[in-house]
């Protein structure tokens, strides 16, 4: 992330400090998982003293919770991109769950850090992550006006949409687990999927 030429030296100093952190520890969390690595770890490879580190990351915990706010919000700004890079909603979900199964594969650690989220949830921080994803989901179908209407069949707006939620979770859970599961081609059969049930 490229610092804001905007803020001050020192400002764009902690910032890059800030990511210096999340970068080690995700590179670590990749290599040991998350339990694996110690702080001194982190902070050695972001060049930093161990105080330092705790200034800014007083535990693991606060890294990990970080660097998952990361990635939640990182998706929703994707979700809101392909929500206005196209009016068809099934492909909007295909582009969205196609770019997102290419990313975790990519990015260093993403298999550690969605584990340890799963493993962290109370149920306010669950309950709060699955509302925010429902919600984004109807927006993202269209399914978040007009009610509870159903199609012919008696499928709702609510249904395709939790349907959806499942789905994606469900896909995302059994890669975390599986290091030969192909996340990419399952997200993709995912959107299909979700497609058939829009257009029922």
């Amino acid at each position: 992330m490229e610092p804001d030429k905007t803020l001050s030296r020192r400002e764009r100093k902690k910032l890059r400090t800030r990511e210096a952190i999340l970068d080690a520890a995700r590179r670590h969390f990749a290599e040991k998982g998350v339990n694996g690595v110690r702080m001194e770890e982190i902070a050695e490879s972001a060049d930093i003293a161990r105080a330092t580190l705790f200034n800014y990351f007083p535990s693991r915990g606060e890294i990990v919770a970080q660097l998952v706010a990361d990635y939640d919000d990182s998706f929703f700004e994707r979700l809101e991109i392909w929500r206005m890079r196209t009016r068809d909603p099934v492909q909007r979900m295909r582009g969205l769950l196609v770019e997102t199964g290419r990313r975790l594969v990519q990015a260093p650690g993403a298999r550690a850090i969605i584990s340890a989220s799963e493993a962290s949830w109370n149920e306010e921080a669950g309950e709060r992550r699955m509302r925010r994803l429902h919600e984004a989901f109807a927006r993202l179908l269209d399914l978040d006006e007009g009610g509870e209407g159903a199609a012919a069949d008696g499928v709702t707006r609510t249904m395709i949409v939790e349907a959806a939620v499942s789905i994606y979770v469900g896909v995302i859970h059994n890669w975390r687990l599986s290091a030969d599961y192909d996340v990419e081609r399952h997200l993709a059969g995912a959107a299909q999927l979700i497609g058939r049930l829009m257009r029922s």
